[in-house]
């Protein structure tokens, strides 16, 4: 916000003293909305990383661990194994 204050007063400076007490102003007004909109899409950024972290396994869970469910390699060996075999 005082980012925003400082540049429209110094804008506003052109136009006079009410110029810059209108560009602070106004400033101040987009520098809170951009601030806002900051905070906003970093906890929605937070909160996908988390319940990615936790889908993934990196918390709350074995990371990289394969799932019960997980099907054979393409030659019928563990899939670990046939990772390694593959031209």
């Amino acid at each position: 916000m005082a980012t925003g204050v400082i540049a429209g007063a110094t804008v506003g400076a052109i136009a006079g003293a009410i110029g810059m007490i209108a560009g602070a102003i106004f400033g101040g007004v987009v520098g809170m909305a951009a601030g806002h909109r900051l905070v906003r899409d970093d906890a929605r950024a937070s909160g996908h990383d988390a319940d990615l972290d936790h889908t993934i396994g990196v918390s709350g869970g074995d990371m990289g661990a394969a799932s019960a469910n997980q099907p054979h390699g393409l030659r019928g060996a563990n899939p670990a194994t046939s990772a390694r075999n593959t031209p």
